[in-house]
């Protein structure tokens, strides 16, 4: 019999904090600890900057050849990005000719700079998930090829959404509650199972969630908080990893 299998697509990066303190590697001690006598696997196809586009595709041409039980994708507020401001993305884009031109790249920031202002309110976050950018509808269509793709598999998929630590200084004043409903309305849809860090994190000071004073990516103790949930839900539903 194969080992009950947990693969991950999710945006978490060993340049912040050490891989064993990522919570697929917590969570899978965890699960080895005490859910099963059968032993877990759960790996990280994750790669800092990748999008949920991305994901998709690694879903597609990586993860499914390994014959998972249970698929979950980690989502930040970044998340939409389709464009290349990711260092990996910069390294493998290909300069279009228009980029070439002073003023051609002068005209698209200020073009940029206008659709943020124009649907997002001079937010970058929201206008990422604003319903009329095409970098919200790059997550709806990742989310959709995810669906096909597991559906016809019969591999139930579990979508975690990670608060926005940098804007977090204090809970109360977080901005982003309703993308946050947004995305877990999104992944329902499309009939994924979602948990929502915020109820966990906001429990904490977000300094002690980030990976240093300057670095708000989530650090040790945000990653073992996520891997609990992740570990508490599995536990209410044991039939996601067919454990008898």
């Amino acid at each position: 019999m194969p080992y009950p299998s947990i693969y991950e697509s999710l945006i978490i990066s060993g340049t912040y904090i050490g891989c064993r303190s990522t919570y697929p590697n917590v969570l899978e001690g965890l699960l080895n600890q005490s859910l099963s006598e059968l032993p877990f696997e759960v790996l990280n196809f994750g790669v800092s900057g990748y999008s949920t586009y991305d994901e998709a595709l690694v879903i597609e041409h990586k993860v499914l050849q390994w014959q998972p039980d249970l698929i979950i994708v980690g989502y930040v507020l970044n998340d939409p990005e389709i464009d290349p401001v990711q260092p990996i993305h910069q390294h493998f884009q290909a300069t279009e000719w228009w980029q070439h031109s002073n003023i051609l790249r002068l005209a698209f920031e200020a073009k940029n700079a206008w659709d943020i202002e124009r649907l997002g309110d001079g937010n970058y976050i929201r206008y990422l998930h604003a319903p009329e950018e095409r970098k919200w509808s790059s997550v709806l269509d990742s989310f959709e090829n995810i669906a096909r793709l597991t559906n016809e598999r019969e591999i139930p998929v579990l979508v975690v959404i990670f608060p926005r630590l940098s804007l977090a200084k204090t809970w109360s004043d977080y901005p982003f509650r309703d993308l946050h409903a947004q995305v877990a309305s999104a992944a329902n849809e499309q009939g994924f199972f979602v948990i929502d860090l915020y109820d966990e994190y906001s429990k904490h000071p977000s300094r002690d969630l980030r990976a240093s004073k300057d670095n708000a990516h989530p650090g040790s103790f945000a990653n073992q908080l996520a891997a609990q949930e992740i570990y508490n839900w599995l536990s209410d539903h044991p039939e996601m990893l067919s454990i008898p």
